[in-house]
């Protein structure tokens, strides 16, 4: 009996244990983090496509989207101040299921990477998301061209994942040359955005500038490496 009473207690303290170590655990060892890409749609503000972060961890029960685009379409003045950079966006939080719903309603495919990183760079990149979501630090003042949804992301996965190696520029293009892919098909809108971005958008860009264009940032991250190893 004493033997059988000493067996309970130590499977007890051994679930007790097992349970408080994932206590206040952010993410589990089984964590994945994934970049998903949001093609673009058929309308002026989705045109570009999107991005966002989306982490998966069935032990801790997470499956969630921390997204850097959202923002008040019912702004005055909305064109104008998305494309000069007047525009106020913020980083949201949101369930798996209900960010993809929305992209299955308008028929835009998303395509997801899971990186492949280490338990200490999931760590370390959840907790940077955390911070960026605390209320004093989720909103930012929106840039079409250097701080948006997708360039948001590349500079925290360098702030926050040692090693991390970019190749070299996708195309030997302009800002302009990458818009004109995405607005031929709408030339008043093609027309207005060339009369507002001006000359700036005819310097040749780099790797980094030109992971404003949610597509690109998904081609840098196929060729980014981890101290030579794929991302």
């Amino acid at each position: 009996m004493n033997n059988t009473l000493n067996l309970l207690a130590i499977v007890f303290l051994i679930s007790l244990c097992s349970s408080h170590s994932l206590y206040g655990q952010l993410l589990s060892k089984e964590a994945e983090i994934s970049l998903l890409t949001c093609r673009q749609g058929d309308s002026v503000e989705n045109m570009f496509g999107h991005t966002a972060i989306r982490i998966h961890d069935p032990v801790m029960e997470k499956n969630e989207i921390f997204n850097y685009g959202i923002y008040n379409f019912q702004e005055d003045n909305f064109l104008m101040k998305f494309l000069r950079g007047k525009l106020l966006y913020y980083l949201g939080k949101e369930k798996y299921l209900n960010f993809l719903s929305v992209y299955s309603h308008q028929k835009r495919s998303v395509i997801e990477q899971k990186l492949i990183l280490n338990y200490n760079q999931k760590i370390k990149l959840y907790q940077a998301l955390q911070e960026n979501y605390k209320p004093e630090n989720r909103r930012y003042l929106y840039d079409f061209f250097f701080d948006n949804c997708a360039t948001r992301i590349l500079q925290l996965f360098e702030n926050n994942i040692e090693g991390l190696e970019l190749p070299g520029p996708i195309e030997d293009v302009t800002h302009r040359q990458m818009l004109d892919s995405y607005s031929s098909a709408m030339p008043w809108t093609d027309f207005g955005i060339d009369i507002i971005i001006g000359s700036l958008a005819d310097d040749k860009t780099t790797v980094q500038q030109q992971s404003f264009l949610p597509n690109y940032l998904l081609r840098i991250l196929e060729k980014t490496t981890i101290n030579g190893k794929a991302l």
